[in-house]
């Protein structure tokens, strides 16, 4: 199998359409060379001479110029691949960003992996392009293919440290254990180099599970399969480090099964005053087999949960909790956390799933008609999130999704209109057990008032706009209500008096209104019309 680049065609819209167009570089790099190189592929090691910012325009097929924004690097061939001749030619990138760009640096030496397109050799941060210091298994790669036209079995990778204060700065790790088990119980040791390389060679093939041990028990585990298939015959995992404290576990439920996908949040705390405070969140989620780690933690203290931030949802239907096993954020255990220990084996065990409920109900208007195009929203009570929605029938009836255990907010909106309402109706608790009881709810709505606004010789008239003027007491609003094709509908509200009129806002007609009219209960179901005189 061999090297498939899935930059190319990231790259190939850059040369078509400018460096500039490009907003954001989002790529994957591909494998290791170890099935063979890529015919349209140019690969070779470089010493780069100098680099230049190019700013130009290009003609395309259409005639018209494309702006070219990019960097160009002068660079010597040191070593070629695949039967390149070229002592010196120049390498085409973008500025770097979002454009996938890649920072050459005069000087430097690089392993670089390069397309031809209309005579321009181009590379890109989607490429394996990188810095001789960190391609030095891959160069012998590279050399084996060239000689003998195979590879050896190999596991190899690198070991670095990412810091979060500086920038998200990455550092090479040396002297880090690695140890690798395969399936049959046989292990494997090294440590990788100065420039955090690591590498086994010639092992058999199979599963393993790799592991890096950084510092004290800092520890990441990762599984890879090496093959006889051409180009399955080497792996190379890469483990990525924080620098900071670190807290891991694992996540499993009721029958020990390991929850994955599960969010799992570390609350920084802060005290002032001697009042306790959440400062600032760190998270990680469980992976397949159920275990987490949160990194880069900076010195302090914390405590551990999961589910208290977001909702409860149909994906992970556990109750909020704290650990070591508790309900609430009160019972939660505090610990420090230094950036020379990692806190390891902070594992949750659930309980049991929340079990889903249907929430039913009934919406009405004030004349005990059914609400046709009212909407209901139901809305967790801990968090404010909207956790389901659903429109009424021709009956009135609705039903909506919810879990046992937990309070909810049920809100209830006229859909119908541009303004609508929105009408806190219920508080609701599911009980675990038992019957949930249905919701009978009244939308304080008398019904709808419809009508068509025209001109006098009774043409629909589209440029006016429907005002809609109600007072209580000494209270007063007006809400203006945008027609389609001169037809109107907006709901009448119990209690207040109710005035409507029409009104041109813009064009020839502009200022131009209708007479204002009181508008009650007898008008509901009428087709009443409001008239705009455009001559005198």
């Amino acid at each position: 199998m061999k090297t498939r680049f899935l930059w190319l065609t990231i790259f190939f819209v850059v040369v078509l359409f400018g460096f500039e167009k490009v907003n954001a570089c989002s790529c994957r790099v591909s494998n290791p060379p170890c099935g063979g190189i890529e015919k349209s592929s140019i690969v070779f090691l470089a010493e780069v001479i100098s680099v230049s910012i190019h700013n130009e325009e290009r003609t395309a097929k259409n005639k018209e110029f494309i702006p070219f924004i990019g960097k160009k690097a002068q660079v010597k061939v040191l070593e070629s691949f695949n039967n390149m001749t070229a002592k010196e030619l120049v390498v085409e990138t973008g500025l770097g960003g979002g454009d996938c760009g890649f920072n050459f640096k005069e000087g430097e030496k690089y392993l670089i992996y390069a397309h031809e397109y209309k005579g321009r050799i181009l590379t890109s941060i989607c490429s394996r392009t990188q810095l001789l210091t960190t391609a030095q298994e891959e160069v012998e790669i590279l050399r084996e293919l060239k000689t003998k036209k195979t590879v050896k079995s190999r596991i190899f990778g690198n070991v670095v440290l990412i810091n979060r204060e500086d920038d998200y700065s990455v550092n090479p790790l040396s002297k880090v254990k690695i140890l690798l088990k395969n399936e049959k119980g046989s292990i494997f040791r090294t440590e990788t180099d100065l420039m955090g390389n690591y590498k086994l060679v010639d092992l058999p093939l199979g599963k393993y599970t790799i592991e890096a041990t950084y510092k004290t028990n800092f520890i990441k585990e990762i599984n890879v399969e090496i093959k006889k298939t051409t180009g399955d015959q080497c792996a190379e995992p890469k483990f990525y480090f924080y620098d900071g404290g670190r807290i891991a576990g694992k996540v499993v439920d009721s029958n020990g099964n390991p929850v994955s996908g599960l969010r799992i949040i570390a609350m920084k705390i802060a005290i002032s005053d001697g009042e306790e405070s959440d400062w600032t969140s760190y998270d990680g989620y469980t992976n397949q087999n159920g275990n987490y780690e949160i990194e880069g933690l900076p010195n302090g203290k914390y405590y551990l949960g999961f589910n208290f931030f977001e909702p409860i949802k149909k994906e992970f239907p556990y109750p909020p909790m704290f650990y070591p096993g508790k309900e609430t954020k009160q019972e939660a255990a505090r610990f420090s956390v230094t950036d020379e220990f990692s806190l390891n084996n902070h594992d949750f065990f659930i309980s049991q799933k929340i079990i889903p409920r249907l929430i039913k109900g009934k919406i009405t208007l004030l004349n005990g008609k059914p609400a046709i195009g009212a909407m209901v929203d139901l809305k967790e009570e801990r968090t404010t999130w909207r956790m389901d929605s659903a429109d009424v029938d021709e009956q009135g009836n609705f039903s909506l999704s919810a879990f046992s255990g937990q309070s909810y907010n049920l809100y209830v909106y006229d859909s119908s209109t541009s303004w609508g309402i929105n009408k806190e109706a219920k508080k609701v608790h599911i009980p675990k057990t038992g019957e949930i009881g249905e919701m009978n709810l009244v939308l304080p709505i008398w019904g709808k008032i419809e009508g068509i606004i025209t001109d006098e010789t009774g043409k629909v008239f589209e440029e006016a706009s429907l005002y809609l003027q109600t007072s209580v007491g000494s209270n007063f609003s007006e809400q203006r209500i945008q027609p389609w094709n001169g037809a109107f509908s907006f709901p009448l509200y119990e209690g207040g008096k109710n005035k409507i009129y029409a009104k041109v806002n813009y064009g020839k007609y502009e200022g131009l209104k209708s007479e204002i009219i009181d508008i009650s209960k007898n008008d509901i179901g009428k087709k009443l019309k409001l008239e705009i005189k455009t001559k005198k």
